[in-house]
């Protein structure tokens, strides 16, 4: 008897990214304003995208993308999937 293999993809988003890692960004989450905002500040798909500091409270958290810095909140950081490097 042979059991089913059941490897599911782990999804892994911006927000996970601990302080000096490094990921490349797969997909950008949600929808109309909000996403066109986040796609015109570099985040675009197979752009790469570091995490630089947490601030104290947990929230913002700043990345540098493309040589620019952008402070994103975790919610909003949490719909941009990613692979870590």
């Amino acid at each position: 008897m042979t059991i089913p293999s059941t490897t599911t993809a782990v999804i892994r988003t911006l927000d996970q990214l601990l302080p000096g890692q490094t990921a490349l960004v797969r997909q950008i989450g949600g929808r109309g304003d909000f996403r066109r905002r986040l796609m015109d500040m570099g985040l675009t798909p197979g752009s790469t995208i570091k995490m630089l500091q947490v601030t104290p409270m947990g929230d913002p958290i700043e990345y540098l993308v493309d040589g620019a810095r952008l402070t994103l909140r975790r919610a909003d950081a949490r719909v941009i999937v990613v692979d870590f490097l």
